[in-house]
């Protein structure tokens, strides 16, 4: 999750959008861009993060109970391919956590 946060903290610098308004985050995060001030040549950047934002709100506020240990796994897989994009291979963790 670390990693993932630090990820989601540099698009949000490039897409210009202010993270600690959850308002801006909630309208962005649904698709709404014009909260960001993203330089138009960028938008795949905002889409990334739009991206990111969705998973980190789907792991934060999902158990293990909730989803089954394959519905973790595919989370888990999920988050390290979009990482793997932008983090170096030795930052990325390589095997799951562990589920209760």
């Amino acid at each position: 999750m670390v990693d993932l946060h630090r990820v989601i903290q540099q698009l949000a610098e490039r897409c210009q959008l202010d993270l600690g308004n959850p308002f801006e985050v909630r309208l962005f995060r649904e698709g709404d861009f014009s909260v960001a001030n993203m330089p138009v040549h960028d938008a795949s950047s905002c889409q990334t993060l739009r991206t990111m934002l969705t998973l980190q709100l789907r792991l934060e506020s999902s158990s293990s109970e909730d989803m089954g240990i394959e519905g973790v796994n595919f989370l888990w897989h999920q988050c390290r391919h979009l990482l793997g994009k932008f983090c170096t291979s030795s930052e990325v963790v390589e095997t799951p956590p562990r589920v209760m």
